[in-house]
Formats: structure tokens, sequence, C-alpha cells
């Protein structure tokens, strides 16, 4: 489903590890889902419906154009503070965690939702910059994805891939941060591309 992309979708598989829960959801407004396969097209459904994820227009998702890291602070951040994890610092609009993302931004949910996973250690930015309107990378989600799964789940990728075998063949030019998360993802299938087109 990744396929051999620069960056991460908006699908991408943050969608697939923790959204997805079965519900079957009945006809969408997005019309340009149809060419997806009918699992993907009913999670993106379902995420809709609970307010996870918004589309781009009213009828149209854009599940080819990259997201960024401001999207993904966005969509964790929902998950997160629906599901009762974390609870956002009451103060949020009174203190900035990163210089980009100012506490007059208009973007009211970008700003709280930085807060709260800069808080909760899931976004540490660099420099004290979010960088919220650039595509997040392969490995930038890997490591996202470990912390979430830790936080959610109190696992990590690597406990659910335990004996299952990575197929990665550019591994090396990965941070040894995230070079373990990106073999998980890739032996459990959610990242299946050997070629993970890890950015420097």
């Amino acid at each position: 489903m990744i396929g051999r992309m620069k960056y991460m979708t908006t699908l991408g598989f943050f969608i697939i590890v923790f959204m997805a829960n079965g519900i079957f959801v009945q006809a969408s407004s997005f019309k340009d889902i149809e060419k997806l396969a009918d699992k993907i097209q009913q999670e993106v459904l379902d995420l809709t419906n609970r307010g996870m994820i918004k589309g781009t227009s009213p009828t149209t998702f854009s599940p080819d154009a990259p997201i960024t890291r401001g999207q993904v602070v966005v969509m964790m951040g929902r998950y997160i503070e629906k599901n009762g994890i974390a609870v956002v610092d009451k103060y949020w609009e009174r203190t900035d965690r990163f210089i980009d993302v100012p506490t007059d931004l208009k973007d009211r949910e970008l700003l709280k939702y930085s807060t709260l996973l800069h808080d909760i250690g899931i976004f540490k930015g660099y420099n004290l910059r979010l960088y919220p309107n650039k595509p997040i990378t392969r490995e930038e989600m890997a490591l996202t994805l470990e912390r979430l799964m830790v936080l959610v789940r109190e696992y990590s990728l690597v406990d659910y891939a335990y004996d299952l075998k990575s197929h990665v063949v550019d591994l090396q030019k990965a941070s040894e941060e995230a070079r373990p998360y990106i073999e998980a993802l890739n032996a459990l299938g959610i990242s299946d591309v050997r070629i993970f087109q890890i950015e420097k």
C-alpha cells in the first residue's frame, strides 16, 4: 500500500496500525478513494466519521498527497485526546513548545496538539522547531509510531515483530535509533517495501 514514494501518504501506516477497528461504514462523499482496496476505504470512512481525519475538500480525500508533520500531529493528537490516553495541558494556549508553532497561530488544533505531543514525548522537533508544513519522512514516521505504540499499548513495534523477518535493504541509511522500528514495520507487513527510501 505504501508504494515507493519518497514521503508517507495521507493513508500511511499510521491508520493501519492504530485506527482500524472493523466497523463497517456506508457510502462516502469522497470521490477519490474508490480506487483503494475496500478495507482501506472502510478505514478512511470510519476515521472520518469519528472525527480523526478530514478530507482536503467535502468530496476529496487526496490519498496520494504527501502528509505533513503538522497533519500527523493533529491526527495523533485527536486520537490520544478522544481516547483519554493523555490530557492536554490546560495552559496550552499560553506557552508554545515550538518556535514555529507560536501561541497566536491561526490553526488552534495544531497548537493544541503540538503541545500535547511535545509534552508526552512523541514529537520532539528539531532545534525547538516542529516544521509542521514539511512532509514527514518514512524514518520520522517509524520513530513517531514507535513512541505512540509504547504510549498506547505499552509494547514496542519490535515486540510485535518478534521473530518475523525484515526485507529492508537500505537500513544503513537510517539513524541507529530508527533502525529496529523500520525493520519491525517491514517485518509486520505494514511498510512492505524493500527500499525504505530513508532521507537524510
